[in-house]
Parts: structure tokens; sequence; C-alpha cells
């Protein structure tokens, strides 16, 4: 009886229990402790309602030791950040650093939390291949990426004028995290067969996310776009002229695709994608500081056709063919743009075990560029 008489006001004196330098509630704040009441000194002067006087000594006592924190209402900016993330944020600064790319990344995702949970996942993947010995760092990088993609759902869905540029960042820092999970036995691949061709076009579908972001931008702005529309180079055109003079197996290839291909479609996507490719390995190699980072890489599965991913997808030989000079785009930046130093000799050796010997002997170009 004497326990229902005590009124709320007794309740929560009795759960204000004080330790040897005052109440365990308003020493975890950090305040000065009055003890008559069941609120901190600093909600008392300011006249403020407070949190404390709510909250039982049990619940208190259950965050302690469940979560090892000292309890805060303060707001998210102001409220510590982990080391391990802090960590990977300056990981990352320095990697931009060192190969010269813009930093902006990161300011875009105080912003907007899922790109920056994107450049933490990532960083941590590149942190634990130089370090392999933290395993930790696996599960940092599959916890970020969840949170990523959790937050990310909602700006998919409602795309603005002012989230457009995070999520075509999102798309393209994803993408490379497709191909930097498959080298490692990440946590979030539990369950999933390791094979390098569909490891990459996982990738290229990620990357082809950019596509469809700008595609509904061009929507929004009412700006017409044809996403397949594209110069149909003929053999007398002057830069067609160029790459086959450049590239002796630029016009190797493009016989071989033109005798194979039976369907006049398949030719032509099938020509697009290889003439892509030669002109991105002309850009790096005559300006190899125009993009130090992955854009060019990138760019080639966002703008090949979609009849041409398909045959990807079939394993239709001169798709996979083509795939195997696309190594040698990529080993372009294997020396700037992490996790590219291993992928390229990853995919052509793969493309060749594949193929077998009928085709093999048009991989030797690849080869002696990749494997070399």
């Amino acid at each position: 009886m004497e326990a229902e008489a005590l009124t709320s006001s007794d309740r929560q004196r009795r759960a204000h229990k004080k330790s040897r330098n005052g109440c365990l509630q308003c020493k975890a704040r950090h305040v000065k402790c009055d003890e008559q009441q069941p609120i901190c000194g600093l909600c008392k002067r300011v006249k403020k309602k407070c949190s404390l006087a709510s909250l039982e000594y049990g619940e208190l006592a259950t965050t302690f030791r469940n979560n090892n924190v000292v309890p805060s209402n303060a707001a998210p900016h102001l409220q510590p950040l982990p080391l391990a993330d802090l960590e990977l944020l300056y990981h990352q600064m320095r990697c931009y650093e060192a190969t010269g790319q813009d930093s902006d990344d990161i300011q875009l995702g105080f912003t907007f939390p899922y790109v920056l949970h994107s450049i933490l996942s990532l960083s941590a993947l590149l942190l634990f291949s130089q370090q392999p010995s933290r395993i930790e760092l696996l599960d940092r990088a599959c916890a970020h990426q969840n949170s990523a993609l959790a937050l990310v759902r909602p700006h998919l869905v409602d795309l603005t004028k002012q989230n457009v540029n995070a999520v075509v960042k999102f798309s393209a820092i994803t993408s490379v995290i497709a191909l930097a999970q498959p080298l490692y036995q990440h946590p979030c691949r539990i369950g999933q067969t390791s094979d390098s061709i569909s490891d990459m076009l996982n990738s290229f579908h990620m990357a082809r996310g950019i596509r469809s972001v700008l595609e509904r931008q061009w929507q929004m702005e009412g700006i017409h776009h044809d996403p397949d529309a594209g110069p149909d180079l003929d053999n007398e055109d002057p830069w067609q002229q160029d790459l086959m003079i450049k590239w002796p197996p630029y016009p190797v290839l493009r016989d071989l695709i033109t005798s194979l291909c039976t369907s006049e479609a398949d030719r032509s996507v099938c020509l697009d994608a290889t003439r892509k490719i030669f002109s991105f390995i002309t850009l790096l190699e005559d300006q190899p500081n125009l993009h130090p980072d992955a854009r060019l890489i990138q760019i080639w599965p966002i703008e090949i056709k979609k009849r041409f991913l398909n045959m990807l997808i079939a394993r239709r030989p001169i798709a996979l063919l083509i795939l195997g000079y696309y190594s040698v785009l990529m080993k372009l930046r294997s020396d700037t743009m992490w996790p590219f130093d291993s992928w390229p000799a990853k995919l052509l050796q793969k493309i060749v075990e594949v193929l077998g010997d009928d085709l093999g002997e048009y991989l030797e170009w690849p080869r002696t560029r990749v494997l070399s």
C-alpha cells in the first residue's frame, strides 16, 4: 500500500539516486546536482523542462551498460564522432591529396549523409587492402554501405534539383565499391559466388544508375536528350581514321565484329562500344592528367548501348572479346585509382579462360598491355 501511495514526484526522487559524488544522472551530464528536485541544475536555471526528470535510473544504467557512452541530447553536429570513422575520413582525404582528386565529395557528404557513408565504406575497403590484419574494417565497410543504401532510397524515389548531384555521386562511388568488395571475403557478399565477369557487370549496373538519374534530371528540366544519340562514324571520318592509324588492333577488331555479327543491330552496338574504348584510351594516353579519377573508366559502361550490355550478360563471345579490350582502359588508371590496380588482370584472365582458343589470338594486344 505504501508503494502505491508514492506520488510521481516521490518515484522520480527515488530514481534520482546519489553516488559518492552526486546523483548519477547529473554526474553523467556534468552539471551541478540539485538533489531535492528530479531535474539538473542547468535546466532549472534556464527554466527548461529537464529530460532527466522522466528517466528512471534503471533506464540510465541500461544505456551505460549497452552502449558504454554518456547519454546526450545535443544536436547531431555537436555529438562526438566515432574515432574509427574519423580515421576513415582522414585516410580518404589523404588519398584525394595523393592522387590530385577533388575532395568536394566530402563536403557534399556533410549535406547528404548517404554520400559520406559511401565514402567511408570505400575508405574502409582501401584501408583493409593496406592493413589486411584489421578484419573489423570489412564490417565497418558493410555497415556504412548499408546505411548509405537506406538513406538514399527516399531521394531515389523523389529526385529533385537539390539532391540530384548527391545521388549521382552516390552511384559513382557505389559502382567502385561494387568492384572493391569481390577482392575480399566481404561480409556483404556472404553466399555469393565469385566470378570476375559477373562482378564487373554488377559494377556496370551500379554505374548505369548515374545515367538513369541524369535522364530523370533532364526530364525535370524539360531537356530533350536521346541517351543513345552519338556520332555513327564511318571509315572516312577524321577521328575514326586517327584511331585506326594510332591503334593497329582497332581495325582488326572492327573487321572481326563485322564478320561475326550476323545482325546489323548487334554489329552497330559492338562497333560503338569498341570505338568508345579506343577513344578513351587515346584521351588518357594523350592527356594523362585530364581525369585522374575513375571518370572515363565509368563513362564507358554508362554510354554503351543497352543491347550491348545484354550481349555481355548473355556472354556472347564477341561482346566478351570487346570487354577484354576494356581491361586496357582500366589499366591506364591502375596506378592512381584503387581498386583498378587488381581488376584489369583479373578480368582479362577470366575472359581468356571463357573464350578459350577460338578468339584467344585477338586478345594478344590486351595481354601485352595488361599482363606484361
